[in-house]
């Protein structure tokens, strides 16, 4: 059974479309959000499981949507996607995976009128390592605010990282900057595959840079 309600506010990408400020004060909301969020362990669901085939088979179906809309450059998103399987399987751990909201972004995030931050939309949570929705929000919100043609927030973004894992007691080593590249290249295929041609042109690069970054 799912229970609705509705959120009213504002959501952090209309800030971002009408230009207001306070940027920098609603991310670092939405990061606080995020470690609340993953704070809260998950009851046991005994149909919950992580399952590499299924892993596999949601790569396979984004690398088509991606090969169809970039002909050109079907070989290369195809080495990618193999890469990035191969290294989730070398260093992400299905033993310490928890519920991951796995849309958590800027639409997803609603200010209320008081400055409140609620989060929406958990058709895509699954079990999956907690970094790929720090990684997936930073990774967008830089995206579009580059999009936006907005301020390049990168530097404030690394500290978010640093600040997220610090409060999750996580140890922000070489394996979780692997991860983090590992996620961001996972994120910016998801972004290819929906972005417009021209803008998925510019990003190829990047998410191949970024794999090299797991190895």
């Amino acid at each position: 059974m799912l229970l609705y309600r509705n959120i009213p506010g504002t959501s952090l990408m209309e800030s971002f479309e009408h230009g207001k400020n306070h940027y920098q004060e609603k991310i670092k909301s939405a990061i606080d959000l995020l470690i609340e969020f993953h704070a809260k362990k998950p009851p046991a669901v005994p149909e919950a499981h992580f399952f590499w085939y299924k892993e596999k088979g949601s790569f396979e179906k984004l690398i088509e949507t991606i090969c169809t809309k970039y002909t050109a450059h079907c070989h290369r998103i195809k080495q990618v996607a193999a890469l990035l399987l191969a290294s989730e399987k070398e260093i992400l751990d299905p033993k310490s995976f928890t519920l991951v909201h796995g849309d958590f972004q800027p639409n997803n995030i609603i200010f209320s009128e008081d400055g409140k931050a609620s989060l929406i939309d958990f058709n895509d949570a699954y079990l999956f390592d907690e970094l790929y929705d720090l990684a997936y929000f930073t990774t967008q919100v830089t995206f579009m605010l580059t999009r936006l043609n907005q301020t390049d927030l990168t530097p404030f973004l690394q500290e978010q990282t640093i600040y997220y894992c610090s409060k999750r007691g996580i140890e922000f080593n070489e394996l979780i900057h692997k991860k983090m590249a590992l996620f961001r290249a996972k994120t910016l295929l998801s972004i290819k595959a929906l972005t417009t041609h021209e803008q998925g042109l510019l990003i190829l690069d990047e998410i191949e840079s970024n794999v090299r970054q797991t190895m």
